[in-house]
């Protein structure tokens, strides 16, 4: 039975013009069976392939675990857009290793 994680997995890989090969590769070489047992809620992916999952296809965990709908930015407070940008800077310096760099990330609203 599918689940709310795995139809976010799909629609955002199939906006992304992915497949499901391509997504397990970018996504840790995962095999395209293992994104679709997820996919189709055989399986539920732990927060740390999630995480792998939302950066290959440049969303939000958040937006695959269905917590936030980035298509409809106003529902998304100031805090929470704060959180999410301090959540991506600790992932990212984590993914970078303890190298004493700093990340800063912006956006730009036009």
């Amino acid at each position: 039975m599918p689940s709310i994680i795995g139809d976010n997995i799909r629609r955002a890989r199939l906006a992304s013009g992915m497949t499901q090969a391509q997504l397990g590769k970018a996504a840790g070489g995962r095999d395209a069976t293992q994104i679709n047992a997820y996919e189709c809620g055989r399986s539920v992916p732990t927060d740390r392939v999630l995480n792998e999952i939302a950066v290959a296809l440049g969303t939000a965990i958040d937006a695959l675990k269905g917590t936030i709908t980035l298509a409809s930015p106003v529902a998304v407070s100031k805090t929470k857009i704060a959180s999410l940008i301090s959540e991506l800077e600790h992932l990212i310096m984590d993914a970078l290793g303890n190298t004493g760099k700093s990340v800063r990330i912006s956006i730009d609203l036009m």
